[in-house]
This record gives structure tokens, C-alpha cells and sequence, in this order.
């Protein structure tokens, strides 16, 4: 069922020209953007630290959010299946950004959604650095403008046991929006802060966030979570040119973790 939105046209008495909006969403305010996303986001990475040298076997995205009744991670349900995998052939370490913990206590986990959550403590959030995003209050109207980030495997830099990350990162807008799901277009080097390659592997952005900018009636913008990373391109399979991005809608989760 599709959400019955329209996009608006530029609205008429704005007290921003089209014009301007465009120049601060390339210019400054996309550095205000980008760190909304990326601080609210980190990579979950495992490997073996047996192997010689230790390698990552795989890596995702987690989205760190604060409720009125939690403080809690929400991730892709296919990344924390692949890492219960892997766990079950044992010697594998898990590691958030560049902490190491002991394992993802789930809340709540739903593969038809294909979300999962888990809890987190303030402690642990400090110190990543990380700090946590409200859920929207409605979800984005097609056409709206949307936030992107996402640690893709591939940009991953090892410097002997420490590892560097270049987030993906983009502003962009809504292209479908449903009671259970956002699509989205992101042009190649359209938007794009960390441009990636038009033939980049986004493989690891899954669980990372799509959040909404909104506007009140007097013009004031804020922001909120609407939906989490589940698909991104293959381009090993297709030769589309356009980065089709694919999320979970927020409003699935309760304030609680639980899926609905």
C-alpha cells in the first residue's frame, strides 16, 4: 500500500530561494548532514583472529537510536543471521567501529522485515563516540529529502590491526514510500559527500540509516530516522547506473525494540 503523499512543488513565500537550498545542500549544510548520519552510525564487523593475517569475513551497518523507553542498535536482519552463522563455526570476534564486544543481545528480530534489534548501553555509546537519533514522528513523503550513510566492506583500509573506514554518505530523496518500505535513487556523484565509484560494492551499508528532513509550517527544519538499510545495488549482476537503495520503514519498531 503506497503512503498517499504527493511531492510538493517549492512552496511560494519560502524564505529560502530553490536556488540557495540547493547551494547550502552542496555546500555547508551537507557537512551539518553528514555528520547527523554518520554519528548516529557505525560499522559491526567479526573476524577470526587465528587466521594469519586476521581477516574480516563480514561487515554491516548498525543505527544507534534513543527512544523515550530505550536506548537500542538496529541493524539489517541478514547481517546478524550471517553473523550467527559464522559465530556457530566458532574463533570469530565481534567488533563495533573499533571496539570489541562479546556478542549482539537481541531484542527483536524480524526476517520478514528483515530488521533487527539490540541493546546497547550509554556507557558503550560514549565511548565510540556515537550518539544515538530520535525516530521521526511520520514517515517521508515521496519526493522528500532523505540522508544516507553506510560503511560499504570495500572501503575498508587495514593499517597493521587497525582498520579506517570510508562511510558512504548522501543526500537524496524519497522515491517510493510505503507502510512497509522506502526506495531510493542516488545518481552517481549527485549528492554524494564520499563519492564512491559509479560501479562501487555498497555491500555493508545494510543497516545503516535513512533519515528524513522535515519542515514545520514556520519553516524550521529537524530530522528524524525513517527507515534502516536493507537492499543496495549488485553491479556484478546489472549495469544500472543509479544506486536503487532500498529500507525498512522505522515505524516498524516500537519505542521498546520490538518489531511489529
Amino acid at each position: 500500500m503506497r503512503i498517499p503523499t504527493q511531492p510538493r512543488p517549492w512552496p511560494d513565500g519560502h524564505p529560502i530561494s530553490l536556488e540557495k537550498a540547493k547551494k547550502l545542500a552542496e555546500g555547508p549544510l551537507a557537512s551539518v548532514y553528514e555528520r547527523i548520519a554518520i554519528s548516529c552510525s557505525a560499522p559491526l564487523l567479526w573476524f577470526r583472529p587465528t587466521d594469519d593475517p586476521p581477516r574480516i569475513l563480514h561487515n554491516g551497518t548498525i543505527t544507534v537510536v534513543r527512544t523515550p523507553k530505550k536506548l537500542f542498535g538496529i541493524t539489517a536482519a541478514h547481517v546478524v543471521d550471517q553473523w550467527n552463522e559464522d559465530f556457530q563455526k566458532g574463533g570469530v570476534t565481534l567488533q563495533v567501529k573499533d571496539r570489541v564486544i562479546k556478542d549482539l543481545k537481541t531484542i527483536d528480530k524480524s526476517s520478514k522485515r528483515d530488521l533487527a534489534t539490540f541493546d546497547l548501553d550509554e556507557q558503550s555509546i560514549q565511548k565510540l563516540g556515537l550518539e544515538p537519533i530520535d525516530m521521526a514522528s511520520r514517515p517521508p513523503i515521496e519526493g522528500g529529502g532523505l540522508l544516507l550513510a553506510g560503511y560499504p566492506g570495500n572501503t575498508r583500509i587495514y593499517d597493521q590491526m587497525q582498520i579506517e573506514w570510508s562511510p558512504f554518505f548522501a543526500i537524496t530523496t524519497a522515491r517510493t514510500v510505503t507502510l512497509d518500505q522506502i526506495t531510493v535513487l542516488v545518481p552517481p556523484d549527485e549528492h554524494v559527500k564520499n563519492s564512491l565509484p559509479p560501479d562501487a560494492d555498497l555491500g555493508g551499508i545494510s543497516g545503516g540509516p535513512i533519515i528524513g528532513i522535515f519542515e514545520t509550517k514556520s519553516h524550521v527544519a529537524f530530522h528524524g530516522l525513517c527507515g534502516v538499510i536493507t537492499e543496495h545495488p549488485h553491479y556484478d549482476h546489472s549495469d544500472i547506473s543509479i544506486e536503487r537503495i532500498v529500507g525498512a520503514a522505522a515505524e516498524a519498531i516500537t519505542e521498546s525494540g520490538k518489531i511489529r
